[in-house]
């Protein structure tokens, strides 16, 4: 009997159950077209995006860059090589480059109460 059919000589593993090694190339097709006029709107809609495809987080950096255009790829390129790897720094540097604030209170207690 040769090694090859001898079902000792290789035992039978279970079908791999691993997913497929992750490919940041693979997945920047699913994110949507960067918008300089609306950089809050669209990183909402990237992190949503990734959540729902389960992009590995220490990835988002790297999928993201793959995608700005304008003021958002300079802002990239005056980062650091370890802040640009950093998604929350890198989106927090976005933020303020387009100087979008987030304000904790909400509209309403903005607005004057009517009389």
């Amino acid at each position: 009997m040769s090694r090859a059919s001898d079902p000792s000589a290789h035992p039978t593993d279970p079908p791999s159950t691993r997913p497929p090694p992750f490919r940041v190339e693979a997945v920047v097709k699913l994110v949507p077209q960067f918008s300089e006029n609306d950089v809050e709107t669209f990183l909402i809609s990237f992190e949503k995006v990734a959540e729902l495809n389960n992009f590995p987080p220490d990835k988002y950096a790297a999928i993201l860059q793959a995608h700005l255009t304008g003021k958002a790829l300079k802002v990239f390129t005056e980062l650091s090589v370890a802040e640009c790897r950093d998604y929350p720094t890198l989106k927090a540097a976005l933020l303020e480059a387009y100087s979008v604030v987030r304000c904790s209170r909400s509209l309403s207690e903005t607005l004057p109460k009517p009389q």
